[in-house]
């Protein structure tokens, strides 16, 4: 079995998410941002969009 890097999945391609995704990247994890073509309604809006997946 190979040792593979951690990595992070980032649900979201706003502002934070962007900061998010360089953060991790500089240390030193692999990252994939995921845009969503349907956000959520503005009722919803009040919860967090960026949600972020990470693996050791």
């Amino acid at each position: 079995m190979t040792d593979r890097p951690p990595y992070a999945i980032i649900l979201g391609t706003n502002e934070i998410a962007s900061a998010v995704a360089i953060r991790l990247h500089h240390q030193g994890y692999g990252v994939v941002m995921s845009h969503d073509p349907l956000p959520p309604s503005s009722a919803a809006r009040w919860r967090s969009t960026t949600r972020c997946s990470m693996t050791r």
